[in-house]
């Protein structure tokens, strides 16, 4: 899995993401039966309403405008176990936050686009060079990357990269992550 991060604003969105559907504020819960336990299962579906901006939606957006960071296997579950050491919120409840997609390919289920949450991204741009490898010795000890192929540079260098693409971020850009298959 690919995962890009990058900040943008509305019309950096609008332009990158043209075609993308939008996203309802509330998720449709859907019910559904278990034919072997009878167990009731609950689901969080997200409605889609209309395109962001008018145009044909690109299967993977042209990124290069805006400021980004492509990264190999740093997906949700590993940003709310950073996110819970640099926010000290809970990392369940930081993933939570992020399961709501931001907009959404019309044909393509192999892509996402989630925000990822502001106190994140404010805790990410204050870290200093000094705290970088106290707080990567302790990501690396997370069950969602102690894996072995994990090392503690590799978690040196992604909160380097994230903690200037949120500096980046600034208060009228929000950061995002553009995941693939």
């Amino acid at each position: 899995m690919h995962t890009d991060y990058f900040v943008a604003d509305h019309e950096g969105l609008s332009s990158a993401f043209a075609g993308w559907l939008t996203v309802g504020s509330e998720p449709v819960i859907r019910e559904s039966r278990n034919p072997f336990t009878g167990a009731i299962k609950r689901m969080e579906e997200w409605s889609t309403q209309g395109p962001i901006s008018d145009g044909v939606p690109a299967e993977f957006p042209d990124l290069a405008p805006l400021p980004h960071v492509l990264l190999k296997r740093i997906e949700h579950a590993k940003v709310a176990s950073l996110a819970g050491l640099v926010t000290r919120r809970p990392p369940a409840e930081v993933l939570q936050s992020m399961l709501k997609p931001a907009l959404i390919h019309p044909t393509n289920e192999d892509v996402g686009l989630h925000a990822v949450p502001a106190d994140v991204v404010s805790a990410l741009a204050a870290l200093q060079d000094n705290d970088i490898e106290a707080i990567a010795a302790k990501w690396q000890e997370t069950d969602e990357t102690r894996d072995g192929q994990f090392h503690l540079q590799d978690c040196c260098d992604v909160l380097r990269s994230l903690g200037g693409l949120s500096r980046a971020a600034a208060p009228q850009r929000q950061m995002y992550l553009l995941w693939s298959l």
